[in-house]
């Protein structure tokens, strides 16, 4: 059930005055308001999707169609499998009447010419970051955030079985991996060619760069992912609601 978000929430969220969210909303220069309030009102406002008098409209024929992808990838390994998601984002973009713009990871900047974001594979420091610095929506994949008004869409390891021990490229979400551990606490994280060499010899995986490079390593690996097209359509599905004029109860989801 959803309701129309007002300008005591923004406010509440904001950690602000009523009256400070209405200076920042109408740019009033004789107030004095610091930058970084300033951004936590308009990103608050953004991530609330909270236009008042009419806005809201306007917000909507601004548009671009433009959905960026934003990836940290530590290493050569995870940067193939992060070629792998990103085909398969376009793909599914393309069916949504979206374009895919993707951005090089190089610390937190303000993404430009873009409807929203989705962050891959960021620590709940580089998350926050990115995040005080834009005000279009970010949405979260391979990560856990206690961020309150921030999509998140992440395998659910419990669901993932198969034979031997699960293998993962090592997360840089720390929340993730206590997640994959309380599933699958002889999970092996890989981070490094020497991981691959040093895994034990029965694994199954749920990204198939990792199954490819096991396999090349000698190593007997399944891979097991039946809900990888459920979590794109999620993932879509949460950029339609992160850019809606609605408020949704639920915002994180495991599939």
């Amino acid at each position: 059930m959803s309701r129309k978000v007002t300008i005591k929430d923004v406010a509440k969220e904001a950690e602000v005055s009523i009256a400070t969210v209405s200076y920042v909303l109408n740019g009033r220069e004789d107030q004095k308001i610091s930058e970084k309030t300033r951004k936590k009102v308009l990103q608050v406002v953004a991530l609330m999707n909270y236009y008042p008098n009419g806005n809201a409209k306007l917000m909507r024929s601004a548009r671009t169609g433009n959905i960026a992808v934003i990836a940290i990838c530590p290493n050569a390994l995870y940067r193939a499998e992060v070629v792998l998601v990103l085909d398969a984002l376009s793909a599914k973009a393309k069916e949504r009447g979206r374009r895919l713009i993707y951005h090089r990871y190089s610390g937190a900047e303000a993404i430009a010419n873009a409807d929203a974001a989705v962050c891959i594979n960021f620590s709940l420091e580089a998350f926050k970051k990115l995040g005080a610095e834009n005000t279009i929506p970010l949405i979260l994949a391979d990560g856990f955030t206690d961020e309150p008004w921030c999509f998140q869409v992440n395998p659910d390891f419990s669901r993932i079985q198969g034979p031997g021990r699960l293998a993962v490229f090592f997360p840089e979400n720390e929340n993730l991996r206590n997640q994959i551990l309380a599933a699958h606490p002889d999970a092996v994280f890989i981070s490094h060619l020497n991981d691959l060499h040093n895994a034990p010899s029965l694994l199954f995986t749920h990204q198939r760069t990792l199954h490819e490079l096991l396999k090349s390593s000698g190593k007997e690996t399944a891979f097991i992912d039946d809900f990888a097209e459920k979590r794109l359509n999620m993932l879509f599905d949460c950029i339609d609601k992160a850019l809606s004029h609605d408020e949704f109860e639920q915002h994180s989801f495991t599939i």
